[in-house]
């Protein structure tokens, strides 16, 4: 019998289109991942838009695997670029604890030409950034076309680390893991709160 199972969190904030057409993503998501056969659940995460823990089959407890996923549309990414949001974003993700980041790029570079007069200003920067993250700072990041295919990227993900960890022991699934997820929720949070005016200004001139 299986020491652990693993569980897909999925930020529950998560929302995609405008206006009237703008929709939950984040139950979308849960939906599609469910046809997966991929257990999600749903909440409000301190950094990330999606992340990987393991729940404890003897008592329910809950701990942190070290994947944590940041998933923008390319038009998103470009416009958070402007107002700051990714770079505060990915900072979050840095100072988490969770050493394996994954970046995920959602949309068909042609997209692109609905914010086309922001990509021609900020191109540039845009993709030293991407740089920065992939081999400066470890990223993997990712582009997918659509959200199926985000759904298969994290369907992959999860058979992997469900092969990994299900029949390791207890002693070994906490020595593997990067703690207690109230833990790590708790003090991600008290750290955003902990950023400084100096700190979010340095940020957006990054």
């Amino acid at each position: 019998e299986p020491t652990a199972e693993v569980i897909l969190l999925i930020d529950n904030r998560e929302f995609i289109g405008n206006g009237a057409s703008r929709g939950n993503y984040a139950y979308e998501m849960e939906d599609a991942l469910l046809q997966c056969k991929v257990r999600p659940e749903l909440r409000c995460l301190p950094a990330g838009d999606a992340m990987f823990i393991l729940r404890l089959t003897d008592d329910g407890s809950e701990l942190v695997l070290d994947h944590i996923i940041e998933r923008k549309t390319l038009c998103d990414y470009v416009e958070s670029w402007k107002d700051g949001r990714v770079r505060r974003q990915t900072h979050a993700l840095d100072e988490c604890g969770i050493p394996r980041r994954m970046l995920i790029l959602e949309g068909r570079l042609s997209e692109l030409n609905s914010c086309a007069g922001l990509y021609k200003e900020s191109g540039p920067m845009l993709q030293r950034h991407l740089c920065d993250l992939s081999v400066g700072k470890g990223y993997f990041v990712h582009n997918t076309r659509n959200m199926r295919e985000t759904v298969a990227t994290f369907a992959s993900m999860y058979r992997h680390l469900e092969r990994r960890y299900s029949h390791m022991s207890r002693e070994e699934l906490v020595r593997r893991s990067c703690g207690t997820y109230s833990g790590w929720a708790a003090a991600t949070a008290a750290r955003s709160k902990r950023l400084t005016v100096e700190q979010l200004f340095s940020l957006q001139l990054c």
